[in-house]
């Protein structure tokens, strides 16, 4: 039997928990649905890196408690993926074999990382900086002393925030981009040549115009393979190369 909703909105961030807010007081009397994938209610994506170097608590990173939404009557779902829509029936099929039926629907799911073709089998040594449990995993790292050699690849906003987390750590960092120089794009080449100074002074070791071919596994260690032939032992790959738009719900619909 299917579960019945005025307003259902898949992906309880920012955005979802935000329109669901906006409607209840727009339409005190509607029943609201969240299907949300991750295991916890809103949180901070802007306080993941702050979170990761363990100087600042989960309490803050936190933005709303299972009570918010009670409080607001807002169901939320966690843990619940929505697999298939049909626009027909105006149904949501969720992972868990719920059936979910609305009059209107948001779908607010935002990204998901990009993969990368070993991803799966070097997921034990792969770092991200996209969810809480990633930064929960990295946090839980450096305060082991486990992160003492990475590797990150990507040229942009993520790397930055990967770099001040591994500074603080006191990791062994080498940075590999794609770009002529860091953050093409997005600032000038003198830009790229202050980031280039910058790396230096820290100790980065950086490599422009470089992507990972390969990872293999020697000993205990992690080897790095470049498109240019380096090869790097590490213990860590940091991954930093940006979102993908999920369309898979609405792929195929016309309008």
């Amino acid at each position: 039997m299917a579960l019945l909703y005025d307003y259902l909105i898949i992906g309880g961030g920012i955005a979802g928990t935000s329109a669901a807010e906006a409607i209840r007081k727009l339409d005190p009397g509607s029943k609201i649905a969240i299907l949300e994938e991750e295991e916890y209610p809103l949180y901070s994506r802007v306080f993941l890196p702050s979170y990761a170097r363990g100087e600042m608590p989960l309490e803050k990173v936190m933005l709303r408690r299972l009570e918010d939404y009670s409080r607001q009557n807002i169901d939320v779902y966690l843990s619940e993926t929505a697999k298939q829509v049909d626009f027909s029936r105006r149904e949501v099929f969720s992972e868990s074999l719920k059936v979910f039926s609305y009059k209107k629907l948001l779908i607010a799911s935002g990204g998901r990382v990009k993969p990368l073709e070993f991803e799966q089998e070097f997921k034990d040594r792969i770092l991200r900086l996209q969810t809480l449990d990633d930064a929960r995993r990295i946090l839980e790292l450096g305060s082991a002393g486990r992160l003492r050699r990475v590797v990150i690849l990507g040229g942009g906003f993520i790397t930055l925030e990967f770099l001040n987390i591994f500074r603080k750590y006191g990791s062994e960092t080498t940075l590999l981009f794609r770009d002529d120089y860091f953050w093409k794009g997005q600032v000038e080449e003198r830009g790229g040549k202050f980031f280039e100074e910058l790396f230096f002074r820290n100790r980065i070791l950086a490599h422009a115009r470089e992507e990972v071919s390969e990872l293999r596994r020697v000993g205990s260690d992690i080897q790095v393979l470049t498109k240019n032939g380096l090869k790097l032992a590490a213990d860590w790959l940091a991954v930093g190369i940006g979102l993908k738009r999920s369309f898979e719900l609405v792929r195929g619909v016309s309008e």
